[in-house]
């Protein structure tokens, strides 16, 4: 299988860490950095690591991903790098991470608008499709567009042109 590098955004330092404590008793029992966490628990649809390798270019630098080089990878990394801390808030919880160890490592390595955005995004895990506010804003203005009088929608138009164009020839 070949890999590609992919550049991830709002990733202020892959080794920022947060403390994993026991469910039952509240005791400390470790640490996991942000590259451990998206190492062990970045998966793509089919239970299959989304990340191979991690590579942040210094203190700050950018972040290079490498991921399987599969439409499957590329989908997921897409809904990820959208918003990485939007993401990571509702993910990690299926694999039994708190709300304390996520807030706590999110605020650590992701910049502060993502992090505080995180909670307002939206994840369906069926469709795997990750909301962020600016998309409903978007599709809100999309909507009030489609709704004007003088609105066409030339691309449905064709697929539905198209489409006729095939069942006549049946």
């Amino acid at each position: 299988m070949s890999l590609i590098s992919v550049q991830v955004k709002g990733i202020t330092d892959l080794e920022a860490s947060a403390e994993v404590t026991c469910p039952e008793s509240g005791n400390v029992i470790g640490r996991l950095s942000l590259r451990q966490t998206l190492l062990k628990y970045l998966k793509l649809p089919d239970g299959n690591p989304m990340c191979a390798e991690l590579h942040q270019r210094g203190p700050q630098g950018p972040v290079d991903m490498i991921i399987p080089n599969t439409p499957l990878a590329e989908g997921s990394f897409e809904m990820f790098n959208k918003q990485p801390a939007g993401y990571l808030y509702h993910v990690l919880p299926t694999f039994g991470a708190s709300e304390l160890f996520i807030k706590s490592l999110l605020c650590r390595s992701m910049e502060a608008g993502l992090t505080t955005e995180a909670p307002l995004c939206t994840y369906d895990f069926d469709a795997h499709i990750l909301t962020t506010p600016r998309d409903e804003e978007q599709e809100g203005v999309l909507s009030d567009v489609r709704s004007l009088p003088f609105f066409q929608d030339v691309l449905a138009e064709k697929l539905s042109a198209d489409a006729s164009k095939k069942y006549e020839s049946h």
